[in-house]
This record gives C-alpha cells, structure tokens and sequence, in this order.
C-alpha cells in the first residue's frame, strides 16, 4: 500500500517538476538566444579579414578611389572599382544612397556596399552624409538578406571626422539589427 502511494505521489508530481524544468530551460534558452542576437561588436584591426558577407566601403561621389580605406578596396576589388567609377559618372553615387556591387573573389562572393562621405576627394566628409547615408545602409542591409557586415570608421580616416561623433550615429542606426552580425572597425589611432 505504502509504495502504491509513493508512486501515486510520484506521478503526480513528476509531470510538475519536469514542467517547471522545462519552464526554466526555455527561459534560459530563450535569454541566452536574445544576447546572441545582440552582435555589434566595436573592434580593431583588419577589415578585410573580417570574414563577412558584406564590406562598407567609404567613398567619394567623384569616382576616385586615391587614399585610405578606399585605395584598398580598389586593389583588393577591381570589378567594384569599375563599375562605382562608371556610376559615378553617370551621376548614380550620391549622397545617402549606396552603391552596391557584388564581386567574385577565390573564396567567394562578397557584396561591397560602397557608402559615400564626401562629394569630391578634394574636401572633408561631414556628420550629415554619414546620418543621411545610414538609413540606406540599413535598407540595404535589410534588401540583400545580410547577415554580417563589416564597416569602416565612415568618414574619420581622410575624410577628417571625430569618431566620437560618428561612433552614436553607427550605433543608433545599426544596434536595431539583432539579426546581423555588425562589426565596426574603430579608427587607428
């Protein structure tokens, strides 16, 4: 009789434990899912070994790739570099929308999403083509099914912003995509 009740008791209870285990397991996985989720990540070193899907590429509306971060690209990319010159000159780089450019490489496609900060190589970049670029970076993002980027300091190599600046807008714009693997590259001091 005593052990008929054991296993009664047992029965009963079972099923509770084993639900307010899973309760708390779900929980659990369900937090640590969301931190996951929560990928800008501000580092240093080398955007090109970054190993993502996309590249933001900082550049000029006049077609030249002569200095910084957009000398690289044009040597590492020439196909790209070809076709933002001839858009370029068609008047199709403008400040706030981005040129987009998929390109061949020996490990794959990768998308170069060339974002313009300044209108002529001549002059510096301002705060207001980096906060009216940003929603179109987003958009794009949003359009190709990006899944990680890797972005430049918009702007604070030869195009002369403060990071200091420049760091808030990248967050405010980019920090909403928990889906995407953000990494920011800082400037060098």
């Amino acid at each position: 009789m005593r052990e008929r009740r054991k296993i009664a008791r047992l029965m009963f209870y079972f099923p509770i434990f084993l639900l307010k285990n899973l309760v708390f397991l779900l929980a659990f996985r369900l937090i640590s899912y969301d931190a996951k989720r929560l990928s800008m990540q501000f580092k240093s070193g080398n955007l090109f070994e970054a190993g993502t899907q996309a590249l933001v590429n900082a550049v000029n509306t006049d077609g030249v790739m002569g200095k910084g971060i957009a000398l690289q690209f044009k040597q590492r990319f020439p196909e790209n570099f070809k076709a933002y010159a001839a858009a370029c000159k068609r008047n199709e780089v403008v400040i706030g929308k981005m040129f987009v450019f998929h390109e061949e490489t020996t490990t794959g496609e990768v998308i170069i999403i060339n974002f313009p900060t300044k209108k002529t190589w001549r002059r510096k970049s301002e705060y207001s083509f980096i906060e009216a670029g940003l929603p179109a970076l987003v958009d794009i993002i949003k359009q190709e099914n990006i899944s990680s980027i890797a972005i430049p300091p918009l702007g604070c190599g030869n195009g002369g912003l403060q990071w200091e600046q420049v760091k808030p807008m990248i967050e405010k714009y980019l920090s909403p995509l928990k889906e995407v693997d953000v990494q920011v590259f800082e400037p060098v001091s």
